[in-house]
Protein backbone atom coordinates (compact mmCIF):
# COMPACT_ATOMS: atom_id res chain seq x y z
CA UNK A 1 0.00 0.00 0.00
CA UNK A 2 1.14 3.67 -0.28
CA UNK A 3 1.82 6.42 1.91
CA UNK A 4 0.65 8.95 -0.12
CA UNK A 5 -2.65 10.27 1.16
CA UNK A 6 -6.12 9.53 -1.47
CA UNK A 7 -7.82 12.61 -1.53
CA UNK A 8 -11.07 12.83 -2.96
CA UNK A 9 -11.64 16.54 -3.48
CA UNK A 10 -8.98 16.05 -6.51
CA UNK A 11 -10.83 13.65 -8.27
CA UNK A 12 -14.25 12.07 -6.47
CA UNK A 13 -14.19 8.83 -6.29
CA UNK A 14 -17.63 6.77 -6.00
CA UNK A 15 -15.51 3.76 -4.88
CA UNK A 16 -13.81 5.64 -2.17
CA UNK A 17 -14.82 6.07 1.33
CA UNK A 18 -13.36 7.16 4.48
CA UNK A 19 -13.42 6.32 8.61
CA UNK A 20 -11.99 7.14 11.70
CA UNK A 21 -11.82 3.76 13.25
CA UNK A 22 -13.24 0.32 12.53
CA UNK A 23 -16.72 0.56 13.87
CA UNK A 24 -20.26 -1.23 12.90
CA UNK A 25 -20.72 1.32 10.11
CA UNK A 26 -17.46 0.91 8.48
CA UNK A 27 -18.16 -2.68 8.43
CA UNK A 28 -21.97 -1.49 6.88
CA UNK A 29 -19.40 0.52 4.33
CA UNK A 30 -17.55 -2.53 3.04
CA UNK A 31 -20.89 -5.07 3.38
CA UNK A 32 -22.48 -1.93 0.67
CA UNK A 33 -19.76 -1.96 -1.06
CA UNK A 34 -19.73 -6.20 -1.36
CA UNK A 35 -23.42 -5.74 -2.70
CA UNK A 36 -23.15 -3.29 -5.30
CA UNK A 37 -19.64 -2.32 -7.52
CA UNK A 38 -17.03 -2.67 -4.85
CA UNK A 39 -14.63 -0.33 -3.59
CA UNK A 40 -11.95 0.93 -1.12
CA UNK A 41 -12.51 2.10 2.68
CA UNK A 42 -9.81 4.10 4.33
CA UNK A 43 -10.15 3.85 8.33
CA UNK A 44 -7.37 6.06 10.00
CA UNK A 45 -8.29 9.24 6.97
CA UNK A 46 -10.57 11.56 6.24
CA UNK A 47 -11.81 13.09 3.11
CA UNK A 48 -9.32 15.70 3.11
CA UNK A 49 -6.78 13.69 3.32
CA UNK A 50 -5.68 14.43 7.05
CA UNK A 51 -4.51 11.36 8.82
CA UNK A 52 -6.79 10.31 12.10
CA UNK A 53 -4.54 8.54 14.53
CA UNK A 54 -6.12 4.63 15.08
CA UNK A 55 -5.23 3.14 18.52
CA UNK A 56 -3.47 0.65 18.33
CA UNK A 57 -3.38 -0.19 13.98
CA UNK A 58 -2.77 -3.07 14.21
CA UNK A 59 -5.24 -4.51 16.66
CA UNK A 60 -8.24 -2.19 14.69
CA UNK A 61 -6.94 -4.50 11.65
CA UNK A 62 -7.41 -8.00 13.65
CA UNK A 63 -10.10 -6.61 14.71
CA UNK A 64 -11.54 -5.62 11.22
CA UNK A 65 -10.48 -9.05 9.86
CA UNK A 66 -12.70 -10.95 13.22
CA UNK A 67 -15.88 -8.69 12.42
CA UNK A 68 -15.74 -9.13 8.34
CA UNK A 69 -15.10 -13.44 9.21
CA UNK A 70 -17.80 -13.42 12.01
CA UNK A 71 -20.58 -10.68 11.96
CA UNK A 72 -20.70 -10.61 7.86
CA UNK A 73 -23.52 -12.92 6.34
CA UNK A 74 -22.50 -15.27 4.17
CA UNK A 75 -18.73 -15.27 4.19
CA UNK A 76 -17.01 -12.47 3.07
CA UNK A 77 -13.86 -12.29 3.73
CA UNK A 78 -12.63 -13.69 0.71
CA UNK A 79 -13.34 -11.32 -1.12
CA UNK A 80 -12.02 -7.71 1.37
CA UNK A 81 -8.13 -7.72 1.25
CA UNK A 82 -6.94 -5.97 4.28
CA UNK A 83 -3.91 -3.18 3.83
CA UNK A 84 -1.92 -1.77 6.39
CA UNK A 85 1.16 0.42 5.67
CA UNK A 86 4.71 -1.01 6.30
CA UNK A 87 5.06 1.09 9.48
CA UNK A 88 1.70 -0.38 11.08
CA UNK A 89 0.32 3.22 11.61
CA UNK A 90 -3.01 4.29 9.79
CA UNK A 91 -4.78 4.18 7.43
CA UNK A 92 -5.98 0.87 6.93
CA UNK A 93 -7.08 0.13 4.03
CA UNK A 94 -10.15 -1.88 3.06
CA UNK A 95 -10.27 -3.05 -0.65
CA UNK A 96 -13.59 -5.02 -1.36
CA UNK A 97 -14.39 -6.73 -4.26
CA UNK A 98 -17.83 -6.97 -5.66
CA UNK A 99 -18.79 -10.33 -3.80
CA UNK A 100 -20.95 -13.00 -5.58
CA UNK A 101 -23.01 -14.21 -2.98
CA UNK A 102 -25.11 -10.99 -2.43
CA UNK A 103 -26.82 -9.88 -0.60
CA UNK A 104 -24.32 -9.70 2.51
CA UNK A 105 -25.53 -9.00 5.82
CA UNK A 106 -24.61 -7.91 9.15
CA UNK A 107 -26.17 -10.45 11.16
CA UNK A 108 -29.02 -11.86 10.46
CA UNK A 109 -31.17 -9.07 8.89
CA UNK A 110 -28.88 -5.33 8.44
CA UNK A 111 -28.39 -5.54 4.26
CA UNK A 112 -26.53 -2.31 3.05
CA UNK A 113 -26.52 -1.02 -0.26
CA UNK A 114 -24.23 1.78 -1.64
CA UNK A 115 -26.48 3.78 -4.43
CA UNK A 116 -25.60 6.71 -6.49
CA UNK A 117 -27.56 8.65 -8.53
CA UNK A 118 -26.08 11.19 -11.45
Amino acid sequence: MQNKPERAGAHPDLHLEYADEVSENALKTIIAFANTDGGRLLIGMRKDGARVPVADPPGALRELKRLIREEVEPDLSSFVKLEMPDDGAAPILAEVEPAPHRPYALGECQVSFRRFCS
